[in-house]
């Protein structure tokens, strides 16, 4: 009889959840409740295990691209397991169509992303422990007054257990900001399996800041009329269509906003772009050098979840009246579905001057550009990143992650400025009486599978550079153009050149109408080079910021530039074991890696809540068309008849 229940159940949730043709659509609440219910009844699923991450388990590449074989492919979640009684970790992939566990791995001696129980364990732990009752009663404060703040272990101890961390804070009266009042001095080290604090710091080296948290919380829409812009925007089986525009957008659990198949129609042929574009992993280090700090660095994708940390985005707030919003679905550890309402916005917002030319005072031609954002919002703790996938008119893609929230701050004696540049002001900036800001850097990983027109593609070094007074530069002016192909893995590591305008060119085998191959151009705009010392353990687990540029040889199972788990990694288990096999790139599947990043020294004007900065990289085409691909959707216009003079 149960046997007969599981079938009917699956066929149900098969029929309501998996209609959809489009290989790379966002899951349903319907399919990975479907996925569960598949997964608990295999044998091989630890019964006390929780979830960490479900998302869409990627199609092959040569099936998406097979006319014959796209619609014949089966639908896949794919999910990371963690069994914390044992301390082991598997991932499951499961055909929601054929109703089937289709592969089990286990993961030996890794530790997944953080997840609702170990919070939960991490505040239980720490608020039974009598050091935590005794410290805080000493500082004159309640302890259920008091908010526990859990971190991944930043720079991992020798253990094999699952290790985290925990700093503390007193919130705002109205509960809503946990950030602005440190209490600095106090920190523990917790072990999840044994349940246990391993180590305790206690130093009462600052008074807790006063509050200084005055902006408005929550937002309140003005009054009024709704003014809803046009929008040419198609949704169709949760492909997008806009403009030239093709391509299909999802939240995933890990990586957050993700976009697919993205193609853009010429003359009413649709031509590749990328095959898949996503932020793979970001690290943020903090430069503040005390024992209380020295551990604190996040690898805010692979330990916490992008996806998961998903937050709504509200019109005429975070996002203009005129966007389209949709809905995301996640799983919870314990296997409840949670949909979240409008995590993911596409809008048209205006892009100004498109082009412009004035042939004389009384003859100027131009036109008004519009552009496609297409943006989702995660909250890492005390940091907002606001991810955006802009598309202009003209086939161009920018990249831009916004940096705005609340500051990790430390409590401190100061008061006021030290123009000595010694103390706790070496390291960090004040803010506020009693609040300082270390210093600290944002890296962003973006993996770009660009198939420009197909999988043959060849990645380009490009240097503008002068040479020497002579025969080639004899006014000594000249510009000239260096161009260098990477050949193979371990020469696709590559650094910006200020001094050399260096940008890097990704080129298909097909030939525009000039005789050069069709391209699209990566060019830097946000570059940070780290600070972080050569040995030290945390650059060593995040090698991705020691370049700009990678460039790997396509494999369905290279996802992530610092590994699948580097949670509590003792090195870096991505791009540096990607490039060692230094595979051959020349006309080759190529997969394109790039870290954008930004270095923050903080400000009064940053605090008690962050204005929005920005981190960005452009991708431009380059031969991929015959013209400005603009003028093709521009009318001509007679000039104006001059008025006779009577």
């Amino acid at each position: 009889m149960k046997h007969i229940l599981f079938a009917l159940l699956c066929i149900l949730l098969t029929r309501t959840g998996t209609a959809s043709t489009n290989p790379f659509a966002q899951p349903t609440a319907s399919e990975l409740r479907l996925a569960i219910t598949i997964m608990r009844a295999d044998s091989r699923f630890p019964q006390r295990a929780r979830i960490v991450a479900m998302s869409l388990a990627e199609p092959a590449k040569r099936d998406v691209y097979d006319s014959a074989k796209r619609a014949s492919i089966p639908r896949e979640i794919h999910c990371t397991v963690f069994d914390a009684s044992s301390n082991h970790t598997y991932e499951f992939t499961v055909d929601v169509v054929s109703r089937i566990v289709s592969e089990v791995r286990a993961i030996p001696s890794v530790q997944p992303m953080l997840t609702k129980a170990d919070y939960d364990a991490a505040d239980s732990i720490v608020r039974r422990n009598p050091r935590f009752i005794e410290a805080i009663k000493r500082r004159g404060l309640n302890p259920d007054s008091v908010s526990v703040e859990t971190w991944a272990s930043g720079t991992p101890l020798a253990s094999t257990q699952r290790i985290l961390r925990a700093i503390f804070y007193v919130p705002d009266a109205s509960g809503l900001n946990r950030y602005d009042r440190p209490i600095e001095g106090l920190a523990a080290t917790l072990n999840l399996q044994s349940k246990t604090v391993t180590e305790w710091r206690d130093r009462e080296i600052a008074p807790i800041p006063q509050p200084t948290s005055a902006y408005p919380i929550p937002f309140e829409r003005n009054a009024g009329p709704k003014i809803t812009a046009p929008t040419t925007i198609r949704i169709v089986n949760n492909e997008v269509q806009w403009g030239s525009w093709k391509f299909t957008p999802t939240i995933n659990a890990r990586e957050g906003l993700t976009l697919y198949d993205v193609r853009f129609v010429d003359n009413g042929t649709p031509r590749r772009i990328a095959h898949r574009i996503s932020l793979s992993e970001m690290l943020v280090p903090y430069g503040d050098t005390s024992g209380l700090w020295a551990w604190r660095n996040a690898f805010d994708v692979g330990e916490y979840g992008f996806g998961q940390n998903s937050t709504q985005l509200r019109k005429g707030a975070d996002v203009p009246e005129n966007a389209e919003l949709r809905s995301a679905s996640f799983v919870e550890d314990d296997g409840n579905v949670v949909t979240k309402p409008d995590v993911l916005a596409i809008y048209e917002r205006d892009a100004g001057i498109a082009w412009r030319h004035a042939a004389s005072a009384r003859s100027v031609a131009s036109q008004r550009g519009q552009e496609l954002v297409i943006q989702h919002a995660a909250v890492i703790g005390n940091y907002d990143y606001v991810v955006s996938y802009v598309l202009a008119q003209d086939g161009a893609i920018t990249i831009d992650v916004g940096l705005t929230g609340i500051m990790l701050v430390k409590g401190s004696v100061d008061t006021i400025y030290d123009g000595s540049g010694s103390g706790g002001q070496m390291y960090a900036h004040i803010v506020a009486r009693n609040v300082l800001a270390p210093s600290h850097q944002h890296f962003f990983n973006f993996r770009l599978d660009l198939d420009i027109e197909d999988t043959a593609n060849v990645v380009t070094e490009v240097d503008v550079w002068s040479p020497p007074p002579g025969n080639e530069n004899r006014y000594n002016n000249a510009m000239m153009l260096d161009e260098w192909d990477l050949r193979s893995e371990r020469e696709g590591a590559r650094d910006v050149s200020l001094s050399r305008a260096r940008v890097w060119r990704v080129s298909s085998s097909t030939l525009n109408s000039l005789g050069a191959p069709t391209a699209y151009t990566i060019v830097p705009q946000s570059v940070a080079l780290p600070f972080l010392g050569t040995s030290s353990l945390v650059r060593q687990r995040a090698r991705f910021i020691e370049h700009q540029l990678f460039a790997t040889r396509y494999h369905p199972h290279e996802l992530y530039a610092a590994g699948d788990y580097p949670n509590e990694s003792d090195k870096d288990y991505g791009l540096p074991m990607y490039q060692a096999n230094d595979d051959r790139l020349i006309r080759r599947d190529v997969v394109v890696w790039y870290t954008m990043g930004v270095t923050h020294v903080a400000r009064p004007e940053d605090w008690p809540v962050m204005p929005t900065s920005h981190a960005t990289v452009k991708i431009i085409p380059t031969g991929f068309f015959s013209k400005n691909p603009l003028l093709d959707s521009v009318t001509a216009q007679p000039p104006p008849k001059k008025k006779s003079r009577r």
